[in-house]
């Protein structure tokens, strides 16, 4: 999966290197576990792979802005509209590139709610 995340970030616009992968290892624990609480599972089933692999660079571009290591970022690449299935995001005109790129990794972290009902099991 290192290879799909490492593609994924750089889709984004991000250069990857040697010195970003032990935050990236934890932002892909944390993910994990945060899609099998969401789905009460054990194992994340592969249907939920390229959702589970956005989360987790949402989650690692996050991190990086919030700790001032995101500065040689273009903001001015964030498009003013994204579809990935059924979902659409839509940013609002006038709004600063820097805040677009916030409302996207916001959206890549949480995932969408209705991808994880199929999956998500009760527990007694």
């Amino acid at each position: 999966m290192n290879e799909k995340l490492i593609e994924r970030l750089k889709s984004l616009g991000y250069e990857y290197n040697e010195a970003d992968a032990g935050l990236l290892t934890f932002c892909t624990g944390a993910t994990e576990e945060k899609i099998k609480n969401r789905i009460n599972r054990s194992e994340i089933p592969s249907e939920l792979e390229y959702m589970e692999i956005d989360m987790i660079c949402g989650a690692f571009l996050n991190t990086k802005k919030s700790v001032g290591q995101l500065t040689s970022y273009d903001f001015e690449q964030i498009e003013q509209s994204i579809k990935e299935g059924d979902t659409q995001v839509t940013f609002a005109d006038g709004t600063s590139p820097e805040k677009q790129f916030e409302i996207l990794i916001g959206n890549m972290m949480n995932g969408n709610e209705a991808d994880f009902i199929r999956f998500r099991k009760m527990v007694w």
